[in-house]
């Protein structure tokens, strides 16, 4: 079975710029994984934002070469930013 995650815009508001954050699906629904991303964006004290439910992410037809730019990901276990 391919990964799969829950992908939401992440609107931080003091900040001009989106955001992606990524949560695993396995094991975890959609709201279960926007709680997730919730508790870590609180635990990294930013605490005035924005999250918006896009999908599910499938990596199954995912380009080879994107694996060379997982190191822009911030990574949370389960939950990635892209900030």
């Amino acid at each position: 079975m391919a990964k799969k995650d829950f992908v939401y815009f992440l609107k931080i508001n003091e900040k001009e710029n989106l955001s992606l954050a990524f949560c695993s699906s396995s094991n975890n629904t959609p709201n279960t994984a926007k709680m997730k991303i919730q508790q870590i964006l609180l635990e990294k004290k930013i605490d005035s934002f924005q999250l918006s439910y896009l999908g599910l992410l499938d990596y199954h037809e995912m380009d080879a070469s994107v694996i060379d730019q997982l190191h822009f990901f911030e990574k949370h276990g389960e939950v990635w930013f892209l900030f």
